[in-house]
C-alpha cells in the first residue's frame, strides 16, 4: 500500500503501468468458473501490486518529475484553449519531445488523453443535468459537432442519452 499512504497528499498520483488495460480486459472476459476466476484475478492484482510497488520505491518526497508536472498541467488546463505548442512552450519543450513525455507518462498522445478526460467530464456534467450544449462549452469543445462526434465514439451512444434535457 506504500504508493498510497507514503506519500504527500497531491503528489504521485498517477501511474503508467503497462498492459495493466489487456490485463483488465482479460478478467472482465474470462468465463471460467468462481474457483479459476479469483485465482486469476488475485495473481493479475499480485502483479499489478508489485509493478505499483517497483514504481514508488523512489522517495515518494522528492521533486516531481519533468513527467509528472506535464500532466499535472494538462489537467489543469483540460477545458482551457489549449495546444500541443503552448503546452509544451511553456516547458520550454519542442511539441515533439512534449509528446514524446507525455506519451511516456500517460501512455497515450496528449491530444487523445485531453479529448478523453474532457469526455468524461463532459459526460458527468450531462449526469448532472447539464444540457449537451453547454456541457461541451464548458469541457472546451468550441464546436457541438465536433463534440457530439467524439463522445458517440468514445461512449458508443449521443450525448442525450443521460442528460435530463435532451434539447440542445
Amino acid at each position: 500500500m506504500k504508493p498510497f499512504t507514503d506519500r504527500p497528499l497531491g503528489h504521485r498520483n498517477h501511474y503508467y503501468i503497462p498492459g495493466i488495460k489487456d490485463t483488465l480486459s482479460e478478467l472482465a472476459y474470462f468465463e471460467g468458473d468462481d474457483y479459476s476466476r479469483t485465482l486469476l484475478f488475485t495473481t493479475k492484482l499480485a502483479g499489478v501490486m508489485d509493478m505499483l510497488g517497483k514504481q514508488s520505491s523512489h522517495n515518494p518526497t522528492a521533486e516531481p518529475t519533468i513527467s509528472e508536472q506535464l500532466v499535472w498541467y494538462v489537467n489543469d488546463m483540460l477545458c482551457e484553449e489549449i495546444t500541443v505548442e503552448r503546452l509544451a512552450e511553456h516547458f520550454f519543450l519542442s511539441a515533439s519531445q512534449f509528446t514524446r513525455l507525455f506519451k511516456e507518462a500517460t501512455g497515450a498522445a496528449p491530444w487523445s488523453y485531453i479529448t478523453a478526460k474532457r469526455l468524461v467530464r463532459a459526460r458527468e456534467l450531462l449526469q448532472s443535468g447539464e444540457s449537451a450544449k453547454r456541457a461541451a462549452e464548458v469541457c472546451g469543445f468550441n464546436d457541438y459537432s465536433v463534440f457530439y462526434k467524439a463522445y458517440v465514439k468514445h461512449f458508443g451512444e449521443k450525448p442525450s442519452a443521460f442528460a435530463k434535457d435532451a434539447i440542445i
